[in-house]
Order: structure tokens, then sequence, then C-alpha cells
């Protein structure tokens, strides 16, 4: 009937995931986003593994115990516009009572998922999980239609908000949703991250839980994966069990990887998604950083990555950092890269790339000639300082 006003169930929501722990900082902030008046979209991103879904699932139990109306809506697998759509109406269909409208038999399904919006009355506030699998198919005009879909479905409800959550920064819809926010995730903090080990694996010692934590680079998802391989019945000293661990293989992601598991717990599968979105020339970029330290400044970036031009290569720098594969510092001019990632990227470039790693070296060591015979002709009392330097770097490629 026209003008009649719908409401829908009061959620839809996933329960908050096992042993979420670490964040409530950013549960709050996000929450404070959303609830925010002249905020109608916010967005969580980060690389993967690091709990973007975790964190959306708990802001969203928080918006409900304060009287919003909380809907969860996976895009995972999505390939274009009208699976969104038709997920939309399908999520509405099972929280709404709809009245026989002979009308709404004519529309299309976008004009059906808008009227159907516009009679709802509350407000109400959708997560949109994993939208980068649908923004980044890589057919530009899918990530135009969503962005026009969600721009149709805001106009024709002034009450309703989207949370999404994505591997790769939303800052490009800022154009078309002023007031959009974003946070990203980071890893959990030392504490945060020595805790949860301790909950997954409650008879190991404070050393074990801090060692444990290093180990997984603080990211929630390895460290699940990781205590996930620890038997409680084994006799074998846990610190000893991690150390044959460890032993076994110096790449912590193939380490961590078990093929049984379903592809969104394999951070192997998680990462090689993300890189197989990479144009070639992020691709190199990013297995070329994967031979520096994890933390690193923009000049020998360039350097590695052969180009004489600072800016060009800050650009490069800045899409990566958009798609959560590096960081920048509050300096300007210095990046880092997570170790997990790290890990990830030599492993991809020594078995499919090794031209590219060994070019990255290469430059890599005639950075550090280059800079010595500088500092040699302005400082000759340096000379002997040199071999020592040298082979300081050398062995920094391999830390």
């Amino acid at each position: 009937m026209k003008g009649t006003k719908l409401s829908l169930k009061r959620s839809s929501l996933p329960p908050i995931v096992p042993h979420f722990t670490g964040r409530k900082r950013e549960c709050d902030e996000i929450t404070c986003q959303v609830t925010s008046e002249s905020t109608r979209l916010v967005s969580i991103w980060g690389s993967p593994g690091f709990g973007k879904t975790s964190v959306a699932i708990a802001v969203g139990h928080q918006l409900q115990s304060s009287g919003l109306p909380v809907h969860f809506l996976s895009l995972r697998g999505l390939k274009s516009k009208a699976d969104l759509t038709s997920k939309f109406l399908g999520l509405l269909r099972q929280g709404l009572s709809l009245p026989n409208d002979q009308t709404a038999q004519q529309l299309s399904l976008d004009d059906e998922l808008c009227q159907t919006f516009s009679k709802i009355s509350d407000s109400l506030v959708c997560i949109l999980d994993n939208a980068d699998d649908l923004l980044e198919t890589g057919d530009p005009n899918v990530k135009d239609e969503v962005i026009d879909l969600l721009e149709e479905i805001m106009r024709s409800n002034e009450k309703v908000k989207f949370l999404l959550t994505s591997r790769e920064s939303l800052q490009f819809i800022d154009v078309r949703f002023p007031g959009h926010q974003g946070s990203r995730i980071g890893h959990l903090d030392d504490i945060f991250s020595q805790e949860l080990v301790y909950k997954l694996l409650p008879m190991a010692s404070a050393s074990d839980c801090k060692k444990m934590a290093q180990v997984c680079g603080h990211v929630p998802l390895a460290i699940k994966l990781l205590c996930s391989s620890v038997s409680e019945d084994d006799p074998v000293e846990l610190s000893e069990y991690l150390e044959n661990y460890l032993k076994a293989s110096t790449d912590i992601i193939q380490m961590l990887d078990n093929p049984d598991y379903p592809s969104n717990l394999r951070l192997q599968v998680l990462f090689g998604t993300s890189f197989q979105r990479l144009s070639e020339e992020e691709k190199r970029a990013l297995v070329s950083l994967a031979i520096l330290p994890d933390n690193f400044h923009l000049d020998i970036a360039a350097a590695v990555l052969g180009l004489a031009n600072t800016a060009r290569a800050n650009k490069i720098l800045q899409r990566l950092r958009r798609k959560s594969l590096i960081s920048s510092g509050t300096t300007h001019g210095l990046f880092s890269i997570h170790k997990l990632i790290q890990s990830f990227s030599r492993e991809k470039g020594e078995q499919e790339m090794p031209e590219t790693v060994f070019c990255a070296k290469s430059r890599f060591r005639a950075y550090y000639v280059t800079l010595f015979k500088t500092l040699n002709e302005k400082f000759p009392s340096v000379d002997i300082l040199c071999p020592l330097l040298l082979n300081s770097t050398k062995r920094s490629e391999y830390h």
C-alpha cells in the first residue's frame, strides 16, 4: 500500500567473534562515527586477518544495545550490482512483513529495493562486510554501479546508514559521500595480543604468550591459527614446541597455512587474493620492498624500485598503503611493512619473480655503496668503517 511504513526486525547480526579482545578504542571510535549526524557512511579497512569483520560485528552489537537496528550482509563472492540487489532484497523480505503490492511486481529489482527502503520507518545501520570483493572485481562499471545504488538507497531513506569493511581504503568515495569516515584496523597492541594467546592457551606462560604474539606479528587470525596447532595433550613444553615449529619454515605465512581450513581462515589465500588484485607495477614494487627492513625511508625505496624520482616512488607507495600492504609513519617519508606481508611477499618473489628480487637486491647494495663512497669523500677517516657497513647492509637484506 502506498504510504505504508514498515519496521524491520531489530537486528540480523552474527554473534560476537569468540575471544574478541583489545579493540575497545577502535570500536568506540567507529561507533561515534556511525552515530554522528553528519555521517552516513563509515568504512573499516585494513590487511587480511587483522580483524575488520570482528570489529564491525562488535560495533554492530554496541549500536544494537543502544536501540539501533543493525543488519549484517556479507558481500563475499558477489560479482555484480545485481548480486548485491538480490541479496539486499532477500534480507529485507526476511525482516519485513511486506503487503501484497501488485505494483512492486512491475518494478525493476533496483526500484523495488529503493521503494522498500523508502517505506522503512526506523533508523537502521547496514553492515556490508567484504565490500572489496564486489568493488574490486576489476570491472570499473561494477564499482560505479554499486556506489550509485548505495547513493540511491540513502536518497530514498534518510535514516539508513552504511558500515563497510574492506581490505582497501575507500577514500575514493569521499567525493560522492560527504562526511564519509574511514578507520584503518592495525595489529593488536602487545598486551592484548598476549592476552589473546592466553585465552586460547591457558597453560601458556607469560614468556610463551609474548613469543607467540611476536611470531604472529600481533595479528589476531595468525595468533588463532598458531594456537590451534598446539595440542594441550602434547607433553612437549610449549616453548620447545614453538622453537621446533619455527625451525621447520622461515616463511611464517606458509608455516601457519592449513589447506583443510576454509579460505577465509587461510592467510596464504587471503594475502594471495590481495596480491592478485595489484597491477604488475604494484606487484614488482611490493616484492622489491620486501627485501628491505620492516621500516624504511622513501629515498631507499625509490632506489630499490629503480626510480630516480622520489615523487613517482611515493605515488606507488601510497597506492600500496591504500591497499593495506604498507603503512606510512608519522614522520614524512617513513614507511613500514608488516612482517606477515613481508614474509608473504618475499616468498612470492623468490618463487615467482626471482629477477625482480635480484634487481631489487642489486639496487639496494648499489645505493649503499654510492652512499659510502660519498661519505668517504667527505670524511676520509671513515674508510675503515666501510667494510663493516657493507657487511651490515648485506645482512639486512635477509632480516
